[in-house]
């Protein structure tokens, strides 16, 4: 089969998710805390080899889409900015400059009054 298989709704009537996966669903549709009860070490290979294998079935159709087309090893990819990265590029250099030229002088500030008031406090 070239392409993988979905389910409706598993939980609904009597349907099990391991069964399902178990007789080459690659994709339920819902959740179940499965994995952790038969996930690999448990002792239940036949499980863990039909997960794996749908994992593949789910990867090589994603692989062979259209969306994949023509992309290869050889495929050259060109990343565009807009022209509008530039301007706000610049407008984030200008706002840190401001933000650290205001923190320079309120600092600077800060200290010159603490020296001034030292200064009063020992003259008294």
């Amino acid at each position: 089969m070239a392409g993988f298989a979905v389910t409706d709704w598993y939980r609904s009537g009597g349907m099990n998710m391991v069964y399902g996966l178990l007789a080459g669903t690659d994709l339920p549709d819902g959740s179940d805390s499965i994995v952790v009860t038969y996930g690999p070490g448990t002792g239940h290979g036949y499980y863990t080899t039909a997960v794996r294998r749908a994992a593949q079935r789910i990867m090589y159709t994603v692989a062979n889409s259209n969306a994949m087309n023509f992309f290869g090893e050889d495929t050259i990819t060109y990343s565009y900015d807009p022209d509008w990265f530039a301007i706000r590029d610049g407008v984030i250099v200008a706002v840190s400059v401001v933000f650290v030229v205001s923190l320079a002088l309120v600092c600077t500030t800060t200290l010159l009054v603490s020296v001034d008031k030292a200064k009063l406090r020992r003259k008294k």
